[in-house]
This record gives structure tokens, sequence and C-alpha cells, in this order.
């Protein structure tokens, strides 16, 4: 097929080539950006979030767990006061953020966010036991609903954040796991078209080489060799001239010698 190419066809086919690979290059790279950039929020905006709110969650447990013993330790009834007005503001904030976590959850997790609002809500009542027990002074039996009624929902509580915890980061791990493909996919690509782009340049020097120079090159070699033949030519030429020039005076010496000889006859 290249021997059927023009010259011109033969220069610019390499240089289209080496133009489609370099723009489909770009266009590759600007698809594996745009990938890692959708994974990367993902990521980010939704199960680091995620996460982020369940550690909320568990930590607003164990402080509306740690105010109700607090509680029954109180000393005084301005205490008791107070630790109930934090109760309350821990568990107002609580509520909105198991609120916000349900309504950005997906389909298969709001069962467990259901199982988890429930076990909250018999904790919060659990609290208000304790709260009550502990202003009527009724120590022992505070105790016993912390370390009983208290503990068990407390406990159920914690197992449904870990499960969904532990649901997060599965979706996590698995996101992580496409931003990794997606990386090997862009650097593969990426390796492609730069081979690509050397062998194109490579080509094209080696047919600048094979049907640009070599023939320049021959024909600089053609003239010189057709220069050195002019030049001796044009010396030999030169040298019969000389002789010529020779013969004639020669012919000359003759003639003068033969028309002397013809005045003497005469």
């Amino acid at each position: 097929m290249m021997g059927t190419l023009t010259l011109l066809q033969r220069l610019v086919l390499p240089i289209v080539l080496l133009g489609l690979v370099t723009l489909l290059s770009n266009l590759l790279a600007v698809l594996s950006i745009h990938n890692v950039n959708a994974n990367a929020g993902v990521i980010v905006d939704q199960y680091m979030t995620s996460e982020a709110q369940l550690e909320e969650i568990r930590r607003s447990m164990m402080d509306l767990h740690r105010l109700a013993l607090s509680h029954i330790v109180a000393a005084d009834h301005g205490t008791m006061i107070r630790l109930v007005q934090e109760i309350k503001a821990e568990e107002a904030g609580l509520d909105q953020r198991l609120e916000d976590y349900t309504a950005s959850a997906p389909q298969e997790e709001q069962a467990t966010c259901r199982a988890l609002a429930g076990d909250y809500e018999a904790l919060k009542h659990a609290l208000v036991s304790l709260v009550c027990a502990s202003a009527d002074s009724k120590t022992q039996e505070a105790y016993a609903i912390a370390n009983g009624e208290v503990a068990s929902c407390s406990s159920r509580v914690e197992e449904g954040v870990d499960r969904l915890y532990t649901a997060v980061s599965a979706r996590a791990a698995e996101a992580r796991g496409r931003l990794s493909a997606v990386y090997v996919t862009s650097l593969i690509t990426s390796t492609v078209t730069l081979v690509l782009g050397i062998l194109l340049v490579a080509a094209a020097f080696r047919i600048i080489r094979k049907y640009v120079i070599a023939p320049i090159r021959e024909a600089m070699g053609t003239l010189q060799n057709s220069a050195e033949r002019i030049s001796g030519v044009v010396g030999e030429v030169r040298d019969r001239t000389r002789t010529s020039g020779d013969s004639i005076r020669s012919l000359s010496g003759v003639t003068g010698q033969l028309s002397a000889a013809l005045e003497e006859i005469a």
C-alpha cells in the first residue's frame, strides 16, 4: 500500500495518525479524570460523610448514657436540673442526626435505620425512668434501670450503629475498588497511547529518512559524480584544444616553408 502512495501522502499519514492518537488520548484522559473525580466525590460526599454521621450518633449515645449516670450521683437539685436540660438538648441533636442519616441512607439500609430508631425511642423511655428514679432519690432503683433497661437499649442501639457503619464501610471499600480500577485503566490507556505516539513518530522519521533524505542524498551524489565527469570532460577538451593549437602552429610553419620553396622554384 505504501508503494501506491505519493510522497506527500506518506509524509502526511503519520502526522494525521499522530494527531488522531493525541486527540483520542486527550479524550480518554478527560474521561478518566471525570470517572476518578466522580468516584472520589462519591467516597467523600456519601461514604465518608455517612461514617462521620454515624460516629456523631455513637458519640451522642455515649454522652446520653454518661449524663444519665451523672444524674444518679448528682448531689443537689440544681445539678440534676442542669443535667436534665443537657440530656434533652443532646436528645434533640441526636433526633436530628438520626433523621438526617435516615433520609440519606440507601433503600437497603432503611430497615436497619428503622430498627435503630425504635431502639433509640426505647432508650429515651428508659432514660426518663432512670431520671425520675434518680430525682426521687431512689438511687438503687436508678442503678438497676441503668444496668438493666438502659444498658440493654444502649447495647441494641450500639449494634444498630455498628451494622450501619459496617454497611457504609463495605460500600466505601467497593467505591475505592472502582476508583483503583479506574486509575489502573487510565494508566494503561495513557501507556498505550504514549507507545502508539512513539511508534508513529518513529514511523514518520523512517518515512522522511527513506523517501526524503535518502533520495536527496542520492541526488546530491549523482550531481557530484556528474560534476566530476563534466570537470573531466572540460579538462580533456582543454587538452585537446591545446594540442590542436600546437598542431595548427606546426601546420603554419610547414605552410611557410612550402611557400618559401615554391617561391624559390618560381
